[in-house]
């Protein structure tokens, strides 16, 4: 089939591989084996790893990266976050994984009780802060380390929570937290017009996430019973009348 041509278009492969380096490694092996096939490759992205390369090399000239210092995923270490903006259309692509995501931890470890997703929060109120001209954020929320039901996220946003005994709970909350949250205090964002999107290709209600994906985050099946209890605790502290259960979690 000297005239065969081949799309290579493969996600990556997680905590292996990128998305370019699988659609290289698979094409290289294909051209060595048929050098008269055409192999095209295309990089691709479910809302995870990569989505912020993917997204630039298909828009160049439009995304383009900036950097800003914020939490990463356990304890009180500092990253520096990328995303991608996008003056003309007043737009920040922000990426869950580049922040709190798996392969950020140590050493291939998990942290699925202290995982906290307070470095997004933090960048989404930086930006709301200081960028005058931005008009919508971009989430995509998939490869995250965190099991903490974006509380994490809306403590970096600068919402404060309290125990039972209404003692402020000063460090980055991870799903090990939520059973303690007794009380909150919320805190809009700088500017809020800005609108956001969330990306997800999940229908799993919310209260269901612990069952669903705790696992691969490191959670053993006695955390997950914990981390459950904690999102049905959080969800009527946040949300009495519930509309969470009726979200992708």
């Amino acid at each position: 089939m000297p005239n065969s041509r081949i799309l290579i278009c493969s996600s990556a492969w997680k905590e292996a591989l990128t998305s370019l380096q699988v659609n290289q490694v698979i094409g290289d092996a294909i051209e060595s084996r048929h050098p008269n096939w055409q192999v095209l490759t295309l990089p691709w992205s479910d809302g995870g790893d990569d989505f912020l390369q993917v997204l630039q090399l298909v828009e160049p000239t439009i995304w383009f990266t900036q950097n800003a210092p914020v939490h990463g995923p356990v304890g009180e270490s500092m990253i520096q976050a990328t995303y991608l903006r996008s003056s003309p259309l007043k737009t920040v692509v922000i990426e869950a994984a580049a922040i709190h995501g798996l392969r950020l931890l140590p050493g291939q470890q998990r942290y699925p009780m202290t995982a906290t997703s307070y470095g997004i929060g933090e960048l989404f109120q930086q930006l709301s802060q200081s960028q005058t001209e931005l008009e919508q954020i971009i989430l995509t929320v998939g490869g995250s380390a965190s099991t903490d039901g974006g509380v994490g996220f809306l403590q970096g946003l600068g919402w404060r929570f309290y125990d039972s005994e209404h003692r402020l709970i000063a460090h980055p909350i991870g799903g090990g937290d939520l059973l303690n949250i007794h009380d909150f205090q919320p805190q809009p964002l700088s500017n809020p017009d800005l609108k956001i999107l969330i990306l997800t290709d999940v229908h799993i209600p919310y209260p269901k996430s612990p069952i669903c994906f705790a696992a691969q985050k490191g959670a053993s099946p006695q955390e997950i019973q914990q981390l459950s209890k904690g999102f049905d605790h959080i969800q009527h502290c946040l949300d009495p009348e519930q509309h969470f259960s009726r979200r992708p979690g």
